[in-house]
């Protein structure tokens, strides 16, 4: 568990931050602004409580109200038993996005999953000392793109909530989020970044870490999978990718490892010229948004001749999109892409049986909020979606390849 991680680690150097602290003051709990942005008028800042949720979709904003439900759990016991430290997290991610947009809530949401069910591991009735879990949750806009601004709320909760042992999330590795790193860390906040796979990120602050590997190892595992299946592999990338280290940076892993001519960039991923052949590896190099489209034009110019479509990691999100997995059009397509999340990964086929096989804990977490236990009262919509398994994933940090 990521944030678990940050308790055992991060808290060695951090006890000082909440021992002998209580509840946070009234009024520290909330800090938001409205921000004019390219998209509209987004709501940026943090809220631990359910008086204040971000974003338009009922689904983050139930996931989000189960979080809060689990604070107020926290500060009761904290109140009842003071001998055990309350002790907190921010959650920073990106949770508004453009008007009518389908975006990439579900997987926000399965985030949100995982820290609730952290705390409903942390809060429940216990004699010994052990802490209690409050997590904030704070948005930094579409994109990432308000990242700065909600350093600007969160810090003064760092300066007076001593209960604050670090941020997890930050979402993209993108300049914004770049330079968020280095100033939590000059404010002496460790950062837990559970998606970011850019290079160079720990540079940004000794109080970085990264929990997944990065794109140096994502590109290596493409290229020796490609070798190993004994076909051809054409990487296809945004030609532009300024102020995006992610892309930037998987960008020059990948052409220190395929030819010149097998690197094709696009100005419109709509307009992208497949080369078709089941011969062939078709590797997106992109972001997330633009996926379905690329994945539109392979089926439509290459038709029965398909190559086989790897995405990168950001893919993910689409795979998590209940709404963009619907789509007709993908009906009887298999969907490979690299995976962050291999242990989970591998055992979901029985993540939500009822058989004997010895799940892992989010697994179990996930039987709890579905199987009428007593946190199945925080219940999330379609949780079993959670669990479906893909038809093929990339094991990034485990060196294998696991398909169903």
């Amino acid at each position: 568990m990521v944030v678990g991680g940050l308790l055992t680690a991060a808290g060695l150097w951090y006890v000082p931050r909440w021992l002998g602290t209580g509840l946070p003051e009234l009024g520290i709990g909330v800090s938001v602004r409205l921000v004019d942005t390219p998209i509209g008028v987004e709501c940026v800042g943090y809220s631990d409580r359910s008086g204040q949720t971000f974003g338009d979709s009922d689904w983050m904003r139930t996931a989000q109200r189960a979080v809060f439900e689990m604070n107020e759990t926290a500060a009761r016991l904290h109140a009842e038993s003071p001998a055990r430290p309350l002790v907190s997290v921010i959650y920073l991610s990106e949770l508004t996005k453009p008007e009518g947009q389908v975006g990439a809530d579900d997987s926000t949401v399965e985030q949100l999953t995982g820290l609730l069910l952290l705390q409903a591991w942390a809060n429940q009735p216990s004699d010994h000392p052990t802490p209690v879990l409050r997590v904030v949750i704070a948005n930094a806009g579409f994109l990432m793109s308000q990242a700065g601004t909600a350093v600007d709320l969160i810090t003064p909760l760092l300066e007076q909530d001593r209960s604050v042992l670090g941020v997890v999330g930050m979402s993209r590795t993108v300049d914004s989020v770049e330079q968020a790193i280095t100033r939590l860390g000059d404010l002496g906040v460790p950062v837990v970044g559970t998606t970011l796979t850019g290079t160079g990120l720990t540079n940004r602050s000794p109080l970085y870490f990264q929990v997944i590997p990065d794109n140096h190892q994502e590109a290596a595992l493409v290229q020796r999978y490609a070798a190993e299946a004994g076909k051809a592999l054409t990487v296809y990338q945004p030609e532009s990718v300024d102020g995006d280290g992610y892309l930037a940076s998987l960008h020059d892993e990948l052409a220190q490892l395929v030819r010149a001519e097998d690197l094709r960039l696009w100005r419109d991923v709509a307009l992208v010229d497949p080369v078709c052949g089941a011969d062939r590896i078709a590797f997106f190099a992109g972001r997330q948004p633009d996926f379905d489209r690329f994945l539109d034009q392979v089926l439509d110019v290459c038709g029965k001749d398909l190559p086989t479509v790897i995405g990168d990691d950001t893919v993910a999100r689409f795979v998590a999109q209940q709404a963009k997995r619907a789509n007709p059009k993908y009906s009887g397509k298999s969907i490979t892409y690299v995976s962050l999340g291999p242990l989970t990964v591998l055992r979901n086929r029985d993540c939500l049986s009822d058989g004997t096989t010895r799940a892992t804990p989010l697994c179990a977490g996930l039987r709890d909020l579905t199987g009428g236990r007593p946190l199945a009262l925080l219940r999330l919509p379609d949780v079993r979606d959670f669990a479906r398994p893909p038809e093929c994933v990339l094991i990034v940090n485990a060196d294998a390849t696991q398909c169903r």
